[in-house]
């Protein structure tokens, strides 16, 4: 069984509403940190979820104190654009693309 862990991220107190994602402050800095995970293979998956700005990540670490660790590096965070609100293990029962 494949583990992962579900990782969920809220607008932070410095969030401009109103302001679409790609105009927020650090914005080329937080999407390259993002790209950089995503190239690493620790993040697999990931974007906005809903209609009230909330993100869901799905992270391929061993603990979730991992996996805040790695977010506290992301400059939203450092900035309180978005932080860490909910981080679960995800154990993957059921997947299309193994056999």
């Amino acid at each position: 069984m494949k583990k992962y862990f579900a990782i969920e991220r809220k607008r932070g107190l410095r969030w401009q509403e109103g302001t679409p994602m790609p105009s927020q402050k650090q914005w080329a800095e937080h999407a390259a940190f993002m790209n950089g995970l995503a190239a690493s293979g620790r993040i697999i998956l990931g974007g906005p979820i809903g209609t009230d700005g909330d993100i869901l990540l799905i992270a391929d670490v061993r603990t979730e104190e991992e996996a805040r660790a790695m977010l506290d590096a992301d400059p939203w965070t450092g900035t309180g654009l978005l932080t860490v609100s909910r981080v679960r293990e995800w154990v993957i029962l059921l997947d299309a693309n193994e056999p």
